[in-house]
């Protein structure tokens, strides 16, 4: 069957699944390796086609006459089989130990890639907007930046104070009650010393 289906697109043997009464009839199953894409599935129909062919071509070429191989048409049924990919599970494996549940798989035409939600440019990505996301084994998380020079008031870095703004802050508004209070102190002093004299 190697004969027949060597240039088939991504054919990888065949595995008997039946030996059936007749002169010989084998229910068998092409096995082929295919570039897990969106177009996957429409690849694999494609296969199936092409399978149907080679068998019609094998028909011929192999006729009776030939006592090593002969095919008999009336006999051959070819059926499209399914995608046996799981994407998740595939992801699970490619995940570093401990981060596995924060991995999750995107199908392109391409093909398909393994992404958590710290993966620029994905729709699901998290926006650290003055930080970095970095996956912990608690989740996904933003560091901000610059964090010795701004406090942040939310997780996701969005809005910041400066330290020495408010630091210098603090210490204007000190100096001002302490010169209010000083000139207050002053006033006072000056009229009880009025009213002495």
């Amino acid at each position: 069957m190697d004969r027949v289906y060597k240039d088939i697109e991504g054919y990888q043997g065949i595995e008997v699944q039946e030996l059936l009464n007749g002169s010989v009839l084998v229910r068998h199953t092409i096995i082929v390796a295919l570039l897990v894409t969106t177009q996957s599935q429409e690849k694999l129909h494609n296969i199936t086609v092409n399978v149907q062919e080679k068998i019609k071509e094998g028909v011929t070429q192999f006729n009776c006459t030939d006592d090593i191989l002969c095919f008999d048409s009336s006999q051959v049924t070819v059926s499209e089989g399914q995608l046996q990919f799981d994407k998740e599970a595939y992801c699970q494996s490619q995940a570093p130990q401990g981060y596995q549940e924060f991995f999750f798989p995107n199908l392109t035409s391409s093909g398909v890639s393994c992404m958590s939600n710290c993966t620029p440019g994905t729709a699901s990505t998290i926006d650290c907007h003055r930080g970095r996301c970095q996956l912990t084994r608690t989740g996904p998380q933003c560091f901000c930046e610059d964090t010795n020079l701004y406090w942040y008031q939310d997780s996701r870095c969005r809005s910041r104070v400066s330290k020495l703004g408010v630091g210098l802050g603090v210490a204007v508004a000190v100096l001002a009650v302490t010169v209010v209070v000083l000139a207050v102190l002053l006033a006072l002093a000056r009229r009880s010393r009025r009213s002495q004299g």
